[in-house]
């Protein structure tokens, strides 16, 4: 009689430590998986890390609206060396021109500055509770300073 057990027994064992097996061979698969893009993932983190040393991370962003080659002739012939600097910082030396009226005990003040041209910029002002953009028209005038006129602005 136990021997009749015996023959199923067996082969239900077999089948058994067979499946075993194949989940075994299924976690060794998604292990070398796991290995294989362990291994890709650290090769792409060392290619970024090279990159990242030749392209600085605090450069600044390229102008597309003004090329100080072209656009700043005739403040170059006036004998401003740096003509974007110049127009720069002599709008953000005249926070009065800014449209917008601060809020909340605020100073408003231009953030961001960009020239368009040879002789427009565009320029961000807030007070740290209500901003806005404004469009100027810039000229150098006689005594070698900019004029501004406020074309347009939009608060936000």
């Amino acid at each position: 009689m136990k021997s009749k057990y015996l023959l199923p027994f067996l082969t239900l064992l077999f089948i058994v430590s067979c499946k075993q097996t194949e989940k075994d061979n299924q976690i060794i698969r998604q292990d070398n998986n796991n290995g294989e893009l362990k291994r890709e993932i650290d090769s792409l983190k060392r290619v970024n890390d090279s990159l990242s040393k030749i392209i600085p991370e605090d450069q600044p962003a390229l102008s597309t609206w003004y090329d100080a080659e072209f656009d700043s002739g005739y403040l170059l012939s006036s004998g401003i060396s740096d003509p974007e600097n110049f127009i720069i910082n002599s709008l953000r030396d005249k926070p009065e021109l800014i449209p917008g009226e601060a809020v909340l005990g605020g100073t408003m003040r231009f953030i961001d500055i960009q020239p368009l041209g040879p002789k427009w910029v565009i320029a961000y002002f807030e007070d740290g509770h209500v901003g806005g953009r404004a469009l100027f028209k810039y000229k150098l005038n006689d005594q070698g300073e900019l004029e501004f006129k406020l074309l347009d602005f939009h608060e936000i």
